[in-house]
């Protein structure tokens, strides 16, 4: 991801700090070997290298993004919404379903099963339209005094990898949600937040992936912001948030132990 022609308009590079034998993998591809597809560039791709990667000094970055509050979303270690978006047109799977299924919030249908799509994070059911089966569950933002939400995700089971909870958090049409993260469990600063987290996806493209934000974040604390997060450290506590819409898909997940985490939410209605 970071070698695509385009990278220059979202990352700067540390060149000093990359060690030399890695310099190659930081090279970026001319248009005519790197077709895009139009797809945006993903911080959150699993392609993408973290943000200390081949690092000489491992204290300091090898690359940052131009929007810094994305130093931690790089390094992911699952497929992002926009990996699957462009694998599936590169291979062009897009064209073997009809144009009668219409996916909500910028899904697309499955090749594989033409009746139903493939969602966004956040989103489920055939036409992304429904909050994910499984634990979580839908809470109504009535107030403009804070309300608390107390997500949690379980000990993994025998076989099984992750797992993920889904909320809703929704107010009224035409109404917006601030958030404001109270408290959670803490491993530390972790690239890419891959142990686990909570993303809160606040932001207007529902498709993309958010902000994992640990280091940067105490730059924005007294900010509110229109963006979709990953929270995993004690030092992103007090970030407060402000939606895009009248609803917020808030993803709660752990790829090793039990996670929880406490959200303030309220509703902030048009003027």
């Amino acid at each position: 991801m970071q070698s695509r022609h385009d990278r220059d308009k979202y990352l700067l590079l540390n060149k000093d700090n990359i060690n030399p034998d890695n310099e190659g993998d930081f090279k970026a591809e001319t248009p005519e070997r790197n077709e895009n597809y139009d797809i945006p560039y993903d911080y959150g791709s699993i392609m993408h290298y973290h943000a200390w990667g081949f690092a000489k000094d491992t204290s300091k970055p090898t690359m940052v993004p131009k929007d810094e509050k994305y130093i931690r979303t790089l390094g992911s270690r699952v497929l992002s919404f926009y990996d699957k978006l462009l694998m599936n047109t590169h291979y062009g799977c897009l064209g073997k379903c009809d144009k009668n299924i219409k996916c909500a919030n910028g899904g697309f249908p499955n090749p594989k099963n033409c009746s139903e799509c493939i969602c966004p994070g956040g989103y489920g059911g055939e036409l992304c339209d429904k909050r994910p089966k499984g634990c979580g569950k839908v809470v109504r933002a009535t107030s403009t005094s804070p309300r608390k939400l107390n997500v949690f995700v379980g000990e993994l089971r025998e076989g099984e990898v992750s797992r993920e909870c889904t909320y809703w958090i929704e107010a009224p049409a035409e109404s917006k949600v601030e958030l404001k993260l109270v408290s959670l469990s803490n491993w530390g600063i972790v690239g890419g937040c891959h142990i686990g987290g909570v993303e809160i996806k606040t932001q207007e493209d529902q498709k993309a992936t958010g902000y994992r934000s640990d280091l940067f974040v105490q730059l924005y604390h007294s900010v509110s912001l229109s963006a979709c997060f990953r929270f995993c450290t004690k030092s992103d506590i007090g970030m407060t948030l402000l939606s895009s819409s009248n609803r917020v898909p808030v993803m709660a997940y752990n790829h090793e132990s039990v996670f929880e985490a406490t959200i303030e939410y309220k509703v902030v209605k048009p003027r």
